[in-house]
């Protein structure tokens, strides 16, 4: 099978996941495109790849963090279903048109993220208390215990 064919099952694999709120398996999904990109040495994917790496891991982070509301994950969601859409059916991209077409695409999902992202640690209560010693929130907590 081809690279290109893989990648687009691989993309309807995130677009699904997306779909479903389930960020970290994008965020994940992300990594796996940048890493079989640069295996093969496709930089197109790798750009594609490290792209929607730091978008999720924004989008995971704010979704940890806050209880965000329901209409503003449908327009994240909104904002990056077009470019898994894009990608699936232009990938390689090429010509002028088409690259800008692109790149519009990338500028309106990052500034959409970044937008909900500042507007919610700026006026919005985190669903706890987050301090630079806080446990992080994504690798499980352990406690031990001794018996005297």
């Amino acid at each position: 099978m081809d690279f290109l064919q893989r990648l687009r099952e691989r993309l309807e694999i995130l677009r699904n996941n997306l779909s479903e709120e389930n960020f970290q398996a994008c965020e994940n999904m992300s990594t796996d495109i940048l890493r079989a990109s640069e295996f093969v040495n496709f930089s197109e994917g790798v750009f594609i790849g490290e792209f929607f790496e730091a978008l999720f891991t924004n989008v995971k982070l704010l979704t940890s963090a806050f209880n965000i509301e329901k209409k503003d994950i449908e327009r994240i969601q909104a904002s990056i279903i077009p470019i898994v859409d894009f990608i699936k059916a232009n990938m390689p991209i090429a010509g002028a048109d088409k690259k800008a077409q692109f790149y519009d695409l990338l500028l309106t999902a990052r500034y959409l993220v970044t937008e909900i992202q500042i507007s919610y640690w700026r006026m919005t209560k985190p669903k706890k208390r987050l301090t630079p010693f806080s446990p992080n929130p994504f690798i499980p907590s352990v406690e031990f215990t001794t018996e005297k």
